[in-house]
């Protein structure tokens, strides 16, 4: 068993104060962080598979920052620890081979870790590509209001 199971999916007082803080545009939020999270996921895996420890760094760092950001502990624990092994490879000049067990936990932990996301979701989380793009910003972006 990895110790990663150890680490509580989510800093429950990190989430409770993104849910009072964003309110009614929290579904957007989770949104959001569906449609990057993924993209960052698919580019690390294929980074991975590529031997790239460079093409790891980016994606992992934003996917680390946008899993803290909603008090997505476990999440944010893997994708920094891909983030940090990538990073050290770049030094070292090596391929970021150990890193294995991280990435196969990855998508298994986002997958969850939306799940639980969109059950506290008020109304239903529509994808980002369908979304408008004006109105003030999360994660960057603008956000209807």
């Amino acid at each position: 068993m990895s110790h990663y199971y150890t680490i509580p999916m989510f800093d429950e007082a990190a989430l409770m104060l993104v849910l009072r803080a964003a309110g009614p545009d929290f579904s957007r939020l989770v949104g959001y962080f569906g449609d990057d999270g993924a993209r960052c996921i698919a580019l690390i895996e294929q980074a991975h598979g590529q031997g790239d420890a460079v093409a790891l760094v980016d994606p992992a760092h934003k996917l680390k920052g946008e899993a803290r950001q909603l008090g997505a502990r476990r999440l944010g624990d893997i994708s920094a620890e891909i983030e940090r092994t990538a990073r050290r490879c770049i030094e070292q000049q090596q391929q970021p081979g150990t890193i294995d067990h991280e990435i196969s936990m990855l998508r298994i932990c986002f997958s969850q870790t939306l799940a639980l996301l969109c059950e506290l979701t008020p109304r239903r989380v529509i994808p980002a590509s369908r979304r408008a793009s004006a109105g003030p910003r999360l994660f960057g972006r603008r956000a209807i209001s």
